[in-house]
């Protein structure tokens, strides 16, 4: 897992496959982390570079702001 940081914030992502392969972008439910999608990378490998990510406040990503998180 590596890190990205965005205005002073940690976000986690995973960068999979070969350079050269389509890029597929998956993030993942409220909630959850990019961990919900461990099953499914096998199958995309082969052919994809996938980039997987942890929301902020989810995962291994640091939270965005002070005030509680909520569906809109």
């Amino acid at each position: 897992m590596a890190f990205l940081n965005i205005e002073g914030r940690s976000v986690a992502y995973r960068l999979l496959g070969a350079e050269a392969n389509p890029l597929v972008v998956l993030a993942h439910p409220l909630g959850m982390s990019q961990a919900v999608w461990d099953d499914v990378l096998p199958a995309l490998l082969p052919r994809y570079r996938v980039l997987t990510w942890d929301l902020p406040g989810h995962g291994a990503s640091q939270a965005w702001g002070d005030g509680p998180i909520t569906p809109a």
